[in-house]
């Protein structure tokens, strides 16, 4: 039993602490060894999340402004968050040398897609009111319409609708300056 234990305590500690150290000689041929930058991160508004890509297509929250966050030199993807608003991308990558200062900007476009959600429910009861109107019940002869009623709905379906839709998609925007 104490031989099992002994074999389970190497084991856990070969795994929880790799002994591998990676010095300049072993960086294989054609690669550069990683350098680390200081980097201060500032936002508006303030409070804003900044992450960095992961390599799996999710994202890794590094820091929250106001941050100074040290990442390796180069090319880096990052995205900038706000609240519990998912990671908005930064639509170009950043080359990061060191000493940069990065001023984020991020504008959210929750009401505009509250407009659209709410613009395509009002679409959708007119194009219903439309209908019924045409359709013969007893609006129509109250109203005297008939074809033109229908023309008039589907008019409004189609303009209404495109742009309930378009504003119910927009994505936020995120920038980042490189001061």
């Amino acid at each position: 039993m104490r031989g099992l234990v002994a074999l389970w305590f190497v084991v856990a500690l070969s795994i929880a602490c790799p002994v591998s150290a990676q010095d300049a000689d072993d960086v294989p041929e054609g690669y550069a060894a990683a350098s680390s930058v200081h980097v201060t991160f500032e936002s508006e508004p303030v409070s804003l999340g900044i992450s960095r890509s992961d390599g799996a297509g999710g994202w890794e929250q590094i820091g929250l402004s106001p941050c100074d966050v040290v990442l390796a030199s180069g090319p880096i993807d990052l995205a900038l968050t706000l609240g519990n608003h998912a990671p908005e991308r930064i639509p170009v990558t950043i080359e990061l040398n060191g000493g940069e200062r990065l001023l984020g900007h991020y504008e959210s476009r929750q009401s505009q897609r509250e407009w659209g959600v709410g613009i395509v429910i009002g679409t959708l009861i007119g194009v219903l009111i439309g209908i019924a109107i045409s359709s013969g019940g007893f609006l129509a002869h109250e109203l005297d319409v008939g074809i033109g009623a229908l023309v008039a709905a589907a008019s409004v379906g189609v303009v209404g609708g495109a742009t309930g839709i378009a504003l119910a998609t927009l994505d936020d925007i995120a920038t980042l300056d490189v001061l």
